[in-house]
């Protein structure tokens, strides 16, 4: 009974492996958008709470340029970007 459909069950398998990885991928890309956008946010609110402060040397002022030099890559970045496109 198996040997007679066995074309069919590997075809069938390979179709659920295949729409697995798409899925996974799927979560994984929608997933890392969304920490993308919330360290965004937390650079962005530490921007603006460091433009308020007074300017200080040492170490607030390198992370304060380094969150500007990380908003302005990001939002290369984003200008760049390409999507994968995904049929079935």
């Amino acid at each position: 009974m198996v040997a007679t459909h066995e074309v069919e069950i590997d075809r069938n398998l390979n179709e659920l492996s295949v729409r697995a990885g798409d899925v996974a991928y799927e979560y994984w890309a929608k997933g890392s958008e969304f920490v993308q956008s919330r360290v965004m946010e937390l650079v962005q609110n530490t921007m603006a709470q460091a433009s308020r402060a007074p300017r200080q040397e040492g170490i607030v002022s390198k992370l304060f340029d380094m969150c500007i030099a990380l908003s302005y890559e990001y939002q290369a970045f984003l200008e760049n970007r390409t999507y994968l496109i995904v049929e079935y």
